[in-house]
């Protein structure tokens, strides 16, 4: 049952606004579920990927690799790079491959807070709280 006359039950629209939405949207929608342990001392599911996030993928064909940490977040194409999975291109040269913020586990969430005062307020709440606890 529909409970928001706002938003469309359309999987056509929602595809749509899914890829054609703007960075501050696709932040979130860039979340990462937390480890066991983390999940447990916070109380909370998952949080938004950031840059210098220890991560381990858990999911697709470099899962159970070792910790990495993330180099980038493109919000873009929806991946992230991982430190240490890279392949290699047809004439030698290493790249990053993109991997779904879904499909790996935050093991270290980066606690700092973000350099500008116009950061999201939720961020900054949640880190916050990250703190505190």
């Amino acid at each position: 049952m529909k409970l928001n006359k706002l938003v469309s039950s359309s999987r056509r629209k929602q595809r749509k606004r899914h890829f054609q939405a703007p960075s501050h949207v696709r932040r979130t929608i860039m979340s990462a579920p937390l480890s066991k342990e983390m999940r447990a001392k916070h109380n909370v599911r998952s949080l938004p990927i950031r840059k210098d996030d220890e991560v381990q993928v858990v999911r697709g064909h470099y899962k159970g690799q070792q910790v990495g940490k993330v180099v980038q977040c493109y919000r873009k194409k929806f991946v992230v790079y991982i430190e240490r999975i890279q392949r290699e291109k047809a004439n030698g040269a290493t790249v990053y491959v993109g991997i779904h913020p879904s499909k790996v586990s935050l093991l270290c969430y980066m606690l700092t807070a973000i350099g500008n005062s116009k950061a999201p307020y939720v961020h900054n709440m949640v880190c916050l709280f990250l703190c505190i606890t």
